[in-house]
């Protein structure tokens, strides 16, 4: 599920992102532009996209 799709629904949901470069496979290719973005539940964590 994207953040659209899920604002669309009217999903309740809660967001985090982090830098891709903090991965190791982010790192070991030197990657300074990208990011990895996570939705979850918020009351039971259950990852919903990313």
């Amino acid at each position: 599920m994207t953040q659209h799709e899920a604002e669309g629904q009217g999903a309740a949901y809660v967001g985090a992102t982090y830098d891709y470069s903090n991965t190791a496979y982010g790192a070991s290719i030197k990657d300074k532009n990208c990011f990895v973005k996570v939705l979850a539940d918020p009351e039971t964590g259950e990852i919903l996209g990313c």
